[in-house]
């Protein structure tokens, strides 16, 4: 039984060589069609997958490697995304890992020869792929491996808008899987993934997609309540956010999402999560102050509002911001009518809700949370609105 085992052994040995010879004498021959690419491409697989069931290791590298020459030689058929893809789930569910990193790399070659409008499969199958490498014990090791493969080829990944549309979809995911396992490094990596796919975003003046990937980042941050995560969050958004036009928009578009993250956060001014978080704000509504002050500071009103109706007037910190806001405009001679008047009815809003008799209590109230705030004197500010509160009915 012995010997019978060690000559199936080496005749599985032979077979397995001359198969890898002779595919890579195809390979290397100058003519490529259809059928020639179906038939090399099918005994590759096919090898990979022996490979795999009899736990030959170096044999799977062999085999990766002639898939990864046969790509470089535009062997490559309609359906190859769905195949490697395929392949990769396979490897999962075998619980290989070692090999699943080594066959990640043959997306490089694949990408950059395959047609244009296929490219937006494989960043979809490296999507779903985070989302199944999630369920695995190494998964942050192989989605860092799908960072290195975006980052190496991010021409080829953001040829077009559906791509960089689609980029900025697993980017996200990337970043989600990276704060809900707590994995620092990982986030790290997509941080810097995020600031090499912002230029192309730029150009393509997708301020949607970029304000959507920062604005769930930073809800996830907050429900985590981690400090190395915000700080390491604010630097990458001083990065992406800049002072032109686009990153104004995009500001904008976050401050009128992130009502719901300011709701995590703990309204402690000695807590430094919740110090860093006000920080965020502060600075994307500044930024978006530049692109559309009314909306900006209609935004920032509404949040006020929420905090005060969720925590009272003494924990709305917001208020600062607004009236930072509001200095800024006045520094410029910017504050319009319409500004004016819907401060005003916040300071209406807060005379009623929090049972104030008259309009100079709130104005004591305000002047109390602005205390905290030592360099800015806003005593021009609380004038103008307390005129122009008295002149309504």
């Amino acid at each position: 039984m012995l010997f019978i085992k060690k000559c199936l052994l080496k005749f599985y040995k032979v077979t397995f060589n001359f198969m890898l010879w002779q595919i890579k004498k195809e390979i290397t021959a100058s003519k490529i069609n259809y059928a020639k690419t179906d038939r090399v491409m099918r005994k590759l697989y096919f090898l990979i997958t022996l490979s795999v069931q009899i736990a030959d290791e170096k044999k799977s590298y062999l085999v990766i490697d002639l898939l990864k020459l046969a790509f470089g030689e535009k062997y490559i058929r309609p359906e190859e995304p769905l195949h490697l893809f395929s392949l990769c789930n396979e490897l999962i569910k075998a619980k290989k890992p070692v090999i699943l990193s080594y066959l990640l790399d043959a997306y490089k070659p694949l990408v950059r020869n395959i047609e244009t409008n296929q490219i937006i499969e494989i960043i979809n199958n490296l999507n779903t792929l985070s989302s199944l490498l999630n369920k695995d014990k190494q998964k942050n090791y192989f989605v860092s491996k799908i960072i290195t493969l975006l980052i190496g080829n991010i021409d080829y990944f953001c040829k077009i808008e559906p791509l960089q549309i689609a980029v900025a979809k697993l980017v996200q995911n990337i970043g989600i899987i990276a704060i809900k396992e707590n994995d620092f490094a990982l986030f790290c990596e997509i941080s810097v993934c995020l600031t090499k796919i912002r230029s192309y975003l730029f150009k393509a003046n997708l301020s949607f997609e970029l304000s959507e990937i920062l604005n769930i980042w930073f809800y996830y941050i907050t429900k985590k309540n981690n400090v190395e995560f915000i700080i390491s969050y604010k630097t990458m958004l001083l990065e992406n956010i800049k002072e032109d036009d686009f990153s104004a928009e995009c500001a904008l578009r976050i401050i009128t999402k992130i009502k719901d993250s300011m709701l995590f956060i703990e309204r402690d001014l000695d807590n430094k999560f919740t110090v860093m978080s006000f920080l965020i704000y502060e600075f994307l509504a500044k930024r978006a102050l530049t692109f559309n002050a009314v909306q900006t500071v209609n935004e920032t009103i509404r949040l006020t509002k929420f905090i005060i109706e969720k925590y009272g007037l003494e924990q709305a910190f917001e208020i600062v911001i607004l009236f930072k806001l509001l200095q800024l405009l006045f520094t410029k001679s910017t504050i319009n009518e319409k500004i004016s008047l819907k401060v005003v009815l916040l300071l209406e809003f807060i005379k009623v809700s929090q049972n104030l008799t008259t309009k100079e209590n709130v104005i004591e109230q305000i002047h109390l949370l602005l205390n905290c705030e030592e360099v800015t004197d806003y005593n021009n500010i609380i004038t103008l609105l307390r005129e122009k509160w008295l002149e309504l009915k």
